[in-house]
């Protein structure tokens, strides 16, 4: 069988079973030889309550982790290389977890639809202010007057989200038709 570049979709034994991503099941999935080299991954209803193992993903550009039951981002703060995370379908009730991604310079799209947090008054304005860099939320643009107006609503007057937005407005710096963090 080729290689998948996202990952298989069925849920393997040992993550459905207690909740927790491996390493073991990481590497099954992506075919890959070590962690360093994970660049896509994808966990389907695995109902996953523990991924703290993404935190050794540094290279990893895209995870998906749509339908488990993750109620916390900070695995995913150390993910410095990541462009999209997918996180439909999980329990992510709290506004203070956006700031564990606040530090991925890199993330232009999050999708948090479907879960409690979506749910919330001001939910789209308030990830904004938090994760000024983003492109797209929920599958939909963020348009740049989305941003201008969630600075506008920006209570907390924070000199360096203010500064994150005007940097925001520039993009990212593409380096022959690619995002390098490097």
């Amino acid at each position: 069988r080729p290689p998948s570049m996202f990952g298989d979709s069925l849920p393997g034994p040992a993550a459905a079973q207690d909740g927790v991503l491996t390493e073991d099941e990481v590497l099954r999935r992506t075919r890959c030889d070590s962690l360093e080299r994970v660049r896509f991954l994808t966990c389907y209803g695995m109902r996953l309550t523990d991924v703290s193992v993404v935190r050794r993903l540094c290279k990893c550009e895209m995870i998906s982790f749509v339908g488990n039951r993750l109620n916390t981002l900070e695995p995913f703060a150390a993910c410095t290389s990541l462009l999209e995370l997918l996180l439909r379908r999980n329990e992510v009730s709290d506004f203070e977890e956006l700031r564990h991604l606040q530090g991925l310079r890199w993330l232009h799209t999050l999708w948090l639809s479907e879960n409690p947090i979506a749910q919330k008054a001001g939910y789209r304005e308030r990830v904004v202010r938090t994760l000024p860099l983003l492109k797209r939320l929920d599958n939909v643009a963020v348009a740049a007057s989305g941003a201008q107006d969630a600075a506008d609503v920006d209570e907390d007057g924070d000199a360096s989200a203010q500064a994150a937005r005007a940097d925001a407005s520039k993009g990212p710096v593409i380096l022959e038709g690619r995002s390098d963090p490097e």
